[in-house]
């Protein structure tokens, strides 16, 4: 019921109490314009009426105040509610646009990732591509560089049986055509030399371009978390180059901290530190080397084998 509802009742209610306690004197005036013969008055109110009507009015001035004091609860309450709902649409309404903008940066973030992996993926043809030439390259020069140790094989067999029959020729002619047959092929052996050191170079070349391949192809692999391929990688580059400084550590730390390989990744730590160039610092590696030696030495292969021998021994040995 609303405040004027209230209100309006509380008021017919107040009118009407007044009006039955108006006194006699009073009520006859009104009604001198219109005589009411004397049987009709109404009696003069006793004292005991008299109290009732005043307790009358304390109620209802005290339902009154209630009803009052009732509805200002309910404005207040009303206008607390509306705030708190005006107050919640804000706040929704700031949820929603920083989801929103959340969504979207999820969604861009998942794209730039798409792309990201794309050119990985990319990239990793490329370098398994190279890797493949760089193979070939290898297995051309091994062919090329049998050849030629073939020829100087050959050479030295030929001047060898040249200064034989050198040593035993008699007549001047003989030693003269000899020794030219030798010096020719000192000549086809020099070549044959200078061609292998020329293969050599190349061939280092090659090597080069086949560890930094697969070097490269483990970096990707790492990057797309293929761990166990990036380490065989690693593996391959550490065949074609032993002396690859970064092959070492980047396999160390996989099998250190993806692979669960702790017994490697100490050698390979170890390596790291012997093909490093001098200038490199290399703090952090030395401490977790000793990390591991100590885990190594603090976690035994088999736990408490070596007790339980020596006790199954007295056991079955007791000494009395």
């Amino acid at each position: 019921m609303s405040f004027l509802s209230y209100f309006g009742l509380a008021a017919m209610v107040f009118s009407a109490v007044l009006g039955a306690s108006v006194p006699s004197g009073f009520a006859q005036e009104k009604k001198k314009a219109a005589p009411v013969p004397q049987q009709q008055i109404a009696p003069a109110p006793t004292n005991q009426s008299k109290v009732a009507q005043n307790a009358s009015e304390e109620t209802l001035f005290y339902t009154l105040n209630e009803t009052l004091e009732e509805n200002r609860k309910i404005r207040v309450s009303l206008k607390e509610m509306q705030q708190a709902y005006e107050k919640r649409t804000i706040e929704n309404e700031e949820l929603k646009a920083e989801l929103k903008k959340l969504e979207g940066l999820a969604l861009e973030r998942n794209r730039e990732l798409l792309n990201q992996t794309k050119a990985l993926e990319m990239k990793l043809k490329e370098t398994e591509a190279s890797a493949v030439t760089a193979a070939q390259d290898h297995k051309q020069f091994n062919e090329e560089k049998e050849k030629i140790l073939a020829e100087i094989n050959q050479a030295q067999a030929e001047n060898e049986k040249l200064r034989t029959l050198l040593a035993n020729s008699i007549l001047e002619e003989e030693k003269e055509a000899l020794m030219r047959a030798a010096q020719q092929n000192g000549v086809a052996a020099q070549k044959a030399h200078d061609q292998l050191t020329r293969l050599n170079q190349e061939n280092q070349a090659y090597k080069n371009n086949v560890s930094e391949a697969y070097y490269e192809m483990g970096n990707v692999l790492f990057q797309i978390r293929k761990y166990p391929e990036a380490a065989a990688n690693y593996r391959k580059v550490i065949e074609h180059d032993p002396a690859h400084a970064w092959a070492y550590y980047n396999l160390a730390v996989l099998e250190d901290y993806y692979l669960n390989n702790a017994k490697s990744a100490y050698e390979h730590y170890q390596l790291y530190l012997n093909y490093k160039p001098v200038e490199e610092e290399a703090g952090e590696v030395r401490r977790r080397i000793l990390d591991l030696n100590l885990i190594q030495k603090m976690t035994p292969t088999s736990p408490l084998k070596s007790d339980f021998d020596s006790y199954h021994k007295e056991t079955n040995n007791p000494k009395f």
